[in-house]
């Protein structure tokens, strides 16, 4: 029996719009078996995280309102 690929959720987190582009479009690119979200906030991603399972999360450690560790924590 073959088994099919499981797809990870990614949750990738920047307050810097065109750095939270440019690597999300790269992870789609180079994995495009992953699903691949984001958010701009902390806050966003709680609210994302709260009505999704994520398997990893990427986050920018310096963000204003909710650092990454904040989010993290």
């Amino acid at each position: 029996m073959e088994q099919t690929p499981t797809t990870a959720q990614l949750l990738v987190v920047d307050d810097e719009e065109e750095l939270l582009w440019s690597v999300s479009q790269r992870l789609r690119k180079e994995r495009p078996a992953y699903r691949v979200s984001t958010a701009t906030s902390g806050h966003d991603a709680l609210d994302l995280l709260a009505r999704t399972p994520f398997d990893v999360l990427v986050a920018d450690l310096r963000m204003p309102a909710m650092s990454g560790m904040d989010l993290v924590l």
